[in-house]
């Protein structure tokens, strides 16, 4: 008895299927043929207003002297640019920045702390130096300046680690903070950004 219950199963198997209509509540015939597209109006679409949202596109302006070279420029051209930096100042940036183990690809500073400004009292102290460190690995360079400069990072930053300090870091512009950090007597703002 189990075997013509297999046979039989077998035979259901192998019998071509039977199509199953479904159930629809929309009635088609074969008498109905599709309709062609209306054809375009003849009158002008308004086109949307411009706003903030979707802007429109600016004309484009032909560059008359694309092929030209630029024309010559005095040679005092960009000096005011230029700002000096005292000998010790330098020195003083470069040891700092060979203080960090961890990998830096490029650094600089910023600010008051390293171009002198009008204001500043001696007696006040010396302002506060900006730096930026460029680093193509921020969790290597974050777990390397951890274990050498604990002091830079928070509490809560020391507590969750460098892969935590590298996953806000990935938020937003992609930059991590630390803020009034000591370093060769003074006192400092490191910031390293992702390259």
């Amino acid at each position: 008895m189990l075997s013509t219950i297999s046979h039989a199963s077998r035979r259901h198997i192998a019998s071509p299927l039977i199509p199953i209509r479904s159930l629809s509540i929309e009635t088609t015939s074969s008498s109905d043929i599709p309709h062609p597209p209306p054809p375009p109006s003849k009158q002008p679409t308004a086109k949307p207003p411009r706003t903030r949202l979707s802007p429109a596109p600016r004309p484009a302006i032909p560059h008359r002297h694309r092929n030209q070279a630029l024309p010559h420029l005095p040679p005092t051209f960009g000096q005011n640019q230029l700002l000096s930096v005292p000998n010790s100042t330098r020195a003083l940036l470069e040891s700092i920045a060979a203080d960090f183990d961890a990998p830096i690809r490029y650094a600089f500073a910023y600010g008051s702390g390293v171009f002198e400004q009008d204001g500043y009292e001696s007696e006040k102290g010396a302002p506060m130096l900006d730096f930026i460190f460029a680093v193509t690995h921020p969790a290597h360079f974050h777990s390397i300046n951890m274990s050498q400069h604990p002091s830079h990072y928070a509490m809560y930053a020391r507590t969750l680690g460098s892969s935590f300090v590298t996953r806000v870091q990935e938020f937003g512009p992609g930059v991590w903070f630390n803020a009034f950090v000591k370093a060769k007597g003074r006192v400092c703002v490191i910031c390293d950004c992702w390259l």
